[in-house]
């Protein structure tokens, strides 16, 4: 089962828009979130008002579903392989991007392979990104497109994701923090804040910001689990106004 991310019109400006198969722009307010949750005693999982609204707003929506959906996200370790035409500078950022997200989080562990993959990057012309994918479409800065689990939909286990090798270097790095942060399980664009990386418009940041890493650390705590709605999440964390 596939999931396509168009990601990125291109202009002179390197400038798009994503897309995701049955995603939706609506999401919670902070103020609808705030004091949501049942309190617990112990380790509980505290998650901040703030937080869970854009946690809601990039993980459990999507670019072209126009209602909320449910928690995705991998339960086997991303294996990546570069194809094509990448640059010393794409796979060094590569490196570096990898080594951060496995910082973040240590449910799973994302790797670069030669073989055995079940991510495929692609530094390809815009106009090849369909040879990459053939649910995917030419004329992006960058697309991804996810493969579900068959027997179990809200697990992700494969990925291709395609990077146009014909914009600037920086904005070709920005892309590929978004795409590969995104096909984890986080795939909205949002334009609630200007730092993150899931922001809507371009330029788009080249670093996570503390609320991007908030997200990335609460998806992938073990207590939250694939197939989540909105509720179930406020249920197994425990909301506060501030951290």
């Amino acid at each position: 089962m596939s999931t396509v991310t168009r990601r990125r019109v291109l202009t002179a400006a390197a400038v798009g828009m994503g897309v995701t198969a049955g995603a939706g722009s609506s999401a919670l307010g902070v103020q609808a979130i705030r004091g949501g949750g049942r309190p617990r005693t112990g380790s509980s999982l505290r998650v901040d008002s703030e937080t869970l609204a854009y946690f809601n707003e990039v993980a459990l929506h999507e670019e072209v579903r126009r209602n909320p959906t449910r928690l995705r996200k991998w339960l086997t370790n991303p294996r990546i392989r570069v194809n094509l035409n990448p640059t010393p500078a794409d796979r060094a950022f590569l490196t570096s991007l990898i080594a951060e997200i496995n910082s973040l989080q240590s449910a799973i562990v994302l790797s670069q392979v030669e073989s055995g993959e079940n991510v495929d990057l692609y530094f390809v012309s815009t106009n090849q990104f369909t040879d990459c994918d053939p649910h995917a479409e030419n004329g992006y800065a960058a697309y991804f497109v996810r493969y579900d689990n068959t027997r179990d939909s809200y697990v992700i286990d494969g990925a291709n994701v395609m990077i146009a090798s014909d914009i600037e270097p920086e904005a070709r790095q920005a892309a590929m923090r978004q795409d590969i942060t995104q096909m984890l399980g986080l795939p909205n664009d949002s334009d609630r804040y200007n730092d993150s990386a899931f922001r809507l418009d371009w330029p788009l940041p080249t670093d996570y910001s503390a609320i991007d890493r908030r997200l990335i650390r609460l998806l992938y705590d073990p207590r939250l689990k694939p197939g989540m709605s909105i509720d179930d999440v406020i249920n197994a964390v425990e909301v506060v106004d501030h951290l």
